[in-house]
């Protein structure tokens, strides 16, 4: 446990640098900064990372796919468990009940779980993750908005919708460097000392750019008096989410123990900040979720070490 309290511990201080410089002066535009940081982070560092860690490396086996398959298909039980049931026993009204799965189950990989799978798991770790994180929007987002066009009434249009947000994610510079890394990783070239040169220091920044503009988002969260009523996202996130993804690597399809691990903790991550992005589209749940991603990134400060010391001993 000290061990990995001595990996998590700069992660959060990176973090909560960003959250309390957030409220000072210093960054007035605090939104603005975070968005700047953001887009440097998904069109810079993890292209970067993406082109180091899998253009670099042999193609992925079959067996690397599997647990891609199988991290979605416990992500997909609890989605569509939070969706039709339990979002409607928590009090969610339509469309907010699709904008309530997607906050128990999108989390914030790109920030944060970068520097905790690199930290713990090192560069075998953060290949896994990245092939896990490249479909993460690609296919959560495009059903939630789907979902929730049904939700409202608007069903004739939700298959324009999903298409619309599916070519729309497509153009994410994560998902083209995926391919573009698949490609390259299939020719057997690998990449010239300099090319690695190059990229090293964007892919090395992903880590603590990535912590700080969490805080510094987070800086602009309002709990808003509902703490109790996130509990029920924070729940499925933080813990029913991650068991079930242990289960279904290790007991149903018993994948390589590096595997469940990376998966468990990737899982285990808090929400992250999109969910406000699209409650906020759709004016609905905007309070509860914001609740969600400050009290589920303050409580992973408990389970994240937890969970961690749980799958590696």
């Amino acid at each position: 446990m000290l061990t990995n309290l001595s990996v998590m511990a700069p992660l959060f201080t990176m973090m909560a640098l960003g959250y309390f410089l957030g409220k000072t002066t210093l960054f007035k535009q605090g939104s603005g900064a975070a968005q700047a940081l953001s887009s440097y982070i998904w069109t810079v560092a993890i292209p970067s990372l993406l082109m180091l860690l899998i253009a670099d490396k042999p193609f992925p086996s079959g067996q690397e796919l599997k647990v891609v398959g199988v991290y979605y298909l416990a992500l997909y039980t609890i989605y569509f468990l939070a969706a039709f049931v339990i979002s409607s026993l928590a009090g969610a009204k339509k469309p907010g009940r699709a904008i309530f799965a997607f906050s128990c189950c999108f989390g914030n990989l790109g920030f944060m779980a970068i520097p905790v799978i690199d930290g713990v798991f090192g560069d075998d770790g953060l290949r896994i993750l990245l092939m896990i994180m490249s479909f993460h929007s690609m296919t959560l987002l495009p059903i939630t908005i789907m979902l929730s066009e049904g939700y409202s009434g608007t069903s004739a249009s939700a298959l324009d919708t999903f298409k619309r947000s599916l070519l729309s994610t497509m153009k994410n510079p994560v998902i083209i460097f995926l391919g573009l890394s698949l490609i390259w990783s299939a020719t057997g070239f690998g990449l010239s000392d300099l090319v690695k040169n190059i990229l090293a220091l964007p892919a090395g920044s992903a880590a603590p750019v990535g912590l700080f503009a969490v805080g510094l988002t987070l800086s602009r969260v309002k709990l808003g008096g509902l703490v109790i009523s996130a509990v029920p996202i924070m729940v499925l996130k933080l813990l029913a989410l991650p068991a079930l993804v242990y289960f279904f690597t290790s007991a149903v399809f018993d994948l390589p123990d590096l595997w469940v691990r990376v998966a468990t903790v990737t899982a285990s991550l808090p929400t992250g900040v999109l969910a406000f992005t699209v409650a906020s589209g759709y004016e609905c749940n905007r309070e509860r979720v914001s609740a969600s991603i400050l009290g589920s990134a303050i409580a992973s400060i408990v389970t994240l070490p937890v969970i961690i010391s749980f799958v590696i001993n």
